[in-house]
C-alpha cells in the first residue's frame, strides 16, 4: 500500500462546489466512463487529502456529481509503484462542460482525445437544450396569441 495525496488548488472557478475523488476498483459501486470506481473523498476549494491506494496502475477520477460524471470528469493515470504520490489540480473555466476539474501535468493522448470528444457531447447537449427551449417559447407564444 502507498499513500496518494490529492491537492485541489484554490480557484475562483467552481469555488463553492466540492470535487468527489474516485479511484479505479473492480469491486467499486460507481461506474465512471465505463470503469468501476470507489469513492475516496470530497475536496473543497484549496483543500487536500491523503488516501491509501494499491501499488498497481490505477485511474484517479475527479467529478462533481452523478449526473455529470460521464462528460464533466477528468482522470489521472496513477503509475504502478510503491512510492507515495502527490497529484494536484483545479477546476477550469468552461461553462459548456460544467467547469471540469483538470489534474496538473496530464499528457496522456487518450485523455486529451477524450476531452475533445466530451466537448462535442456537451456542445450537442447545449444546442439541443436551446432548441427545445426555443420551441417551447414559440409554442407558448402561439397559444397566447390565439
Amino acid at each position: 500500500m502507498r499513500k496518494l495525496t490529492v491537492i485541489r488548488r484554490k480557484s475562483h472557478v467552481s469555488c463553492l462546489a466540492g470535487i468527489k475523488i474516485y479511484i479505479q476498483d473492480p469491486d467499486g459501486d460507481t461506474r465512471i466512463n465505463g470503469v468501476n470506481c470507489k469513492f475516496l473523498g470530497k475536496l473543497k476549494n484549496g483543500q487536500s487529502a491523503t488516501f491509501e491506494i494499491g501499488n498497481e496502475s490505477l485511474k484517479l477520477f475527479a467529478i462533481y456529481d452523478e449526473l455529470s460524471k460521464d462528460f464533466c470528469q477528468n482522470y489521472y493515470t496513477v503509475p504502478a509503484g510503491e512510492s507515495n504520490l502527490v497529484v494536484s489540480g483545479a477546476p477550469q473555466l468552461d461553462s459548456l462542460r460544467g467547469n471540469p476539474f483538470y489534474f496538473d501535468g496530464v499528457t496522456d493522448i487518450a485523455l486529451l482525445e477524450e476531452r475533445k470528444s466530451n466537448k462535442k457531447k456537451t456542445f450537442i447537449l447545449t444546442i439541443s437544450g436551446f432548441i427545445v427551449a426555443l420551441t417551447g417559447v414559440v409554442i407558448a407564444m402561439l397559444c397566447w396569441l390565439r
